[in-house]
């Protein structure tokens, strides 16, 4: 007893130890799976290089997406639904805990319910985007206490809330994969041994090496970053129980040999492990490299499966400590019930099998090929990296998934997100034209359902962007424009035609008559001028003789009847001036200059012919006479200058007019040739281009 507490009691006592604490340092698992456990890839790969992009538009803050599905089952939304939808969507915005970047839902435009509103009508989405600070499954607890609806289903989903139930759902299945791994282990052995111990033992010293190394790899993972994820523990367990028990048969096959041999069995326990277990050290190492070079591996998922390494040198150390512990210990006593020690003789099925492949190869090579053919033509089975399929449809994400898949496009519970990051800014024609052209190449892969972009926010085209909408509006415009044109062409036409037939016709002459008349007018006005001064001398001298008075009179009198009958002559020109170019601005303005300084003739000789009525009366009024008489001198000289100069003015201003209208008429028709030139160009094909 000394000599074996001595060579095998220490192993026994070590490995307790090592169980205990690995038991007391285990951490929780399923936590730990969530948090480390997902799949990253290198930050050099377009995904990763794409999520830093998306980082930087939320100012490096992590975001995580959820969908809410509101679903009605037996019928369409109905108004009531709707808004207790809204009101719902409302409380979520409310609950500052959830920390919500932002929410686009259905009832926030035109554009959002044609998206978000399934074509049947009986299923809406909203859309949130939350920091990732909180736990994904704290979160959608949180929005859950939102969204009790009478009449309603409502679901949360989304990638990461799939991805964490899918870490969840693991952890139960590895549960599940441990009791089944035992016990087929368990009947294996039974049907190799015939032993009710053998199994134990087996399935004993195996559990121990997981236990240990487990701990080991989560502790490891916990402290350092060691590579792990949802199926690092499932590997562990295929393969540590696979290989452990190869080994264990091997290990126990020879310790029962040696105790068919006679050995004793601290012998038989020495001789076994020291053949049988270098080929167990040999095999053992050769899965360790290969686990173990998978560290240099880039992709997260294949670097987990280093953990199986860590299991691998834990196993072997387990099954050569330990194993030995046992075999010494019970000796003959751990093959029980069965007492026959002899090896299994050779199977006859296996015999003839080996044999007729060795003696017919070809023949055998086309039968395996035969057996395989139907395999690879007929399977249904096909590659797919949707974790989601791995879930069952009880669990809330995967019911919500499934709502989304059966009501809306393909894609739209996941969709795939292109980013563009430049060095300058993107907001101008040229860069959104090509950003519109990429977005419809997208849309014509095949397996693409629906594209939104910048420039087709909604999944399709704002025609009011696009040119050849813009163009033709730009054609109607024009066409609006040319005939515009044409009116005032014709317009203008025939405003000069009339001008230039006024200017070479009755009004030529009659604006010379004008002239005429007032170039007497003037004459008379300044001989009326001198008769008055004459008569002013004549009056002073009055004592000196009314032959004067008489001269004097006579002169004003033959000067105010000249006067007079310029003033009418002028009069009546003005008055046919004005009828034949009240059409034309600026002769009207002229004409009035005109008109009025007639007028003022006109009260001039008046007020003259009232000055001179009175003269007959008598002498004692000749005095104040002459003075109104040479005020009105004054006043009708300043008419006749007034009259002379708007007739100056009215024969510039039609000579302007003329020149001005002939411009206008030539400007016209270079309009014209440039709106026609503009519809051509535009009836030409255009681009569809932004």
């Amino acid at each position: 007893m000394q000599v074996f507490i001595k060579k095998h009691g220490l192993a026994a006592l070590v490995w307790l130890a090592l169980i205990i604490t690995a038991l007391v340092a285990m951490p929780n698992v399923s936590r730990l799976v969530r948090d480390k456990g997902q799949v990253t890839l290198p930050s050099s790969v377009q995904s990763e290089v794409a999520q830093t992009i998306d980082r930087k538009s939320v100012n490096n803050r992590g975001v995580r997406s959820l969908i809410v599905v509101f679903n009605k089952q037996h019928g369409q939304l109905t108004t009531k639904d709707n808004q207790r939808i809204a009101q719902s969507i409302r409380q979520i915005k409310k609950d500052a805990n959830l920390d919500i970047l932002s929410m686009t839902s259905a009832s926030d435009n035109a554009a959002t319910k044609k998206q978000l509103s399934a074509k049947d009508g009986t299923t809406q989405l909203a859309m949130i985007s939350l920091s990732d600070s909180a736990k994904v499954h704290r979160q959608a607890q949180q929005l859950r206490q939102h969204l009790h609806i009478s009449g309603l289903r409502t679901y949360v989903t989304g990638s990461a809330l799939l991805n964490d139930d899918f870490s969840t759902t693991t952890q139960a299945g590895l549960k599940k994969t441990e009791i089944i791994a035992a016990v087929f282990i368990f009947i294996v052995l039974i049907l190799v041994f015939r032993s009710l111990l053998v199994p134990i033992i087996s399935l004993l010293t195996v559990a121990i090496a997981y236990l240990v190394s487990s701990s080991l790899v989560m502790n490891l993972a916990q402290q350092v970053d060691f590579p792990i994820s949802n199926f690092t523990q499932i590997f562990m367990v295929v393969v540590l129980f696979g290989i452990g028990t190869d080994y264990n048969i091997l290990l126990y096959n020879r310790f029962k040999e040696e105790l068919a041999n006679g050995l004793s069995t601290d012998e038989a326990t020495k001789v076994a492990r020291k053949h049988a277990g270098r080929t167990i050290g040999y095999s053992g190492i050769s899965v360790f490299i290969g686990f173990a070079v998978l560290a240099l591996a880039k992709f997260s998922f294949y670097q987990s499966a280093v953990g199986v390494a860590v299991g691998v040198i834990v196993l072997l150390a387990v099954l050569l400590t330990l194993n030995p512990f046992f075999m010494a210990l019970l000796g003959q006593t751990m093959f029980w019930p069965s007492r026959n020690l002899a090896t299994h003789g050779t199977n006859r099925i296996w015999r003839w099998l080996s044999r007729s492949a060795m003696a017919h190869t070809i023949t055998t090579v086309i039968l395996m090929l035969l057996a395989i053919t139907p395999l690879l033509l007929f399977s249904q089975q096909k590659l797919n990296f949707n974790s989601a399929d791995e879930l069952p449809n009880t669990i809330e994400s995967k019911a919500g998934y499934n709502l989304i898949q059966k009501h809306y496009p393909a894609g739209m519970s996941g969709p795939s997100t292109l980013y563009i990051e430049a060095d300058k800014s993107l907001n101008n024609q040229r860069d959104l034209g090509t950003i519109d052209d990429l977005t419809n190449y997208l849309k014509a892969e095949p397996g693409v359902k629906q594209v939104s972009s910048v420039t087709q926010p909604g999944g399709s085209r704002i025609s009011q962007l696009y040119l050849n909408h813009q163009l033709s509006q730009l054609v109607t415009g024009l066409t609006q424009a040319n005939k515009g044109l044409t009116q005032v062409e014709s317009g203008l036409t025939k405003a000069n035609t009339q001008l230039t037939s006024a200017t070479n016709s009755n009004q030529t002459a009659q604006l010379s008559q004008l002239t005429t008349g007032t170039t007497q007018l003037q004459s008379g006005a300044q001989q009326l001028s001198q008769g008055v001064a004459a008569y002013t001398a004549g009056v002073s001298k009055l004592t000196s003789g009314s032959s004067q008075l008489a001269s004097g009179t006579s002169t004003l009198s033959q000067s105010v009847g000249q006067l007079t009958a310029g003033s009418q002559q002028l009069t009546s020109g003005l008055n046919q001036l004005q009828n034949q170019t009240s059409q034309i601005p600026v002769l009207a303005t002229g004409t009035s200059q005109l008109a009025g300084s007639s007028a003022q003739l006109t009260n001039g000789l008046g007020q003259l012919n009232q000055a001179v009525s009175p003269f007959n009366s008598g002498l004692a009024t000749l005095n104040s006479g002459a003075q109104q008489l040479s005020s009105q001198s004054a006043t009708l000289v300043n008419g006749a200058q007034s009259v002379a100069s708007g007739s100056t003015q009215v024969n510039a201003g039609v000579k302007q007019l003329q020149t001005k209208l002939t411009a206008m008429q030539a400007q016209t028709k270079q309009l014209q040739g440039g709106l026609t030139s503009a519809n051509q160009a535009v009836a030409r094909p255009a681009s569809n281009g932004i």
